[in-house]
């Protein structure tokens, strides 16, 4: 580990692209954020889209498709032994679910369905994250789904080496 600054003093030259002065904060905060997204995507953890809206310092969009995240394929094992609380599902089945649960439920968690229903028909995405627990529900734009997805994402990466 002590020579490390020897193996780092290229890639910060580089970076400086032949400027002498040294980094300020913000100039090491950005270089490492590069570095990070490079270990990323060398080890598996992100993919190349993801890298690249890492680069560009926007923050990641995730989107889902039937049994994906950006493209990224779940892991089966996950879905299968049910190891994350949400499970992608397509918005319009939900919404199917939604009428029946509605149809038998009785007094506050009818209209809690209600509001649910009502809110699942203004939504654009034709797949959410659904709680395999409960009827609870994620979509891009609610405060926790990128953390889900990127949790479920992290998981998969892991299940993917482990196997």
């Amino acid at each position: 580990m002590k020579n490390w600054i020897e193996q780092l003093l290229p890639i910060i030259n580089e970076y400086k692209d032949g400027n002498n002065e040294p980094l300020d904060g913000d100039g090491v905060d950005d270089l490492c954020k590069i570095i990070k997204a490079k270990i990323n995507l060398q080890e598996g953890n992100i993919v190349e889209n993801e890298y690249n809206t890492i680069l560009d310092g926007e923050p990641i969009l995730y989107v889902l498709s039937e049994d994906r995240i950006n493209g990224v394929k779940i892991h089966q094992k996950i879905i299968d032994e049910q190891l994350f609380e949400y499970e992608i599902r397509h918005r319009e089945s939900f919404i199917e679910d939604l009428y029946s649960w509605i149809a038998e439920a009785k007094g506050n968690d009818k209209i809690l369905m209600k509001e649910d229903l009502q809110e699942m028909l203004e939504v654009k995405d034709e797949y959410i994250l659904s709680s395999i627990s409960t009827n609870a529900y994620l979509y891009n734009g609610c405060s926790e789904f990128n953390e889900n997805c990127k949790e479920l994402l992290e998981m998969t990466h892991t299940e993917f080496k482990n196997n």
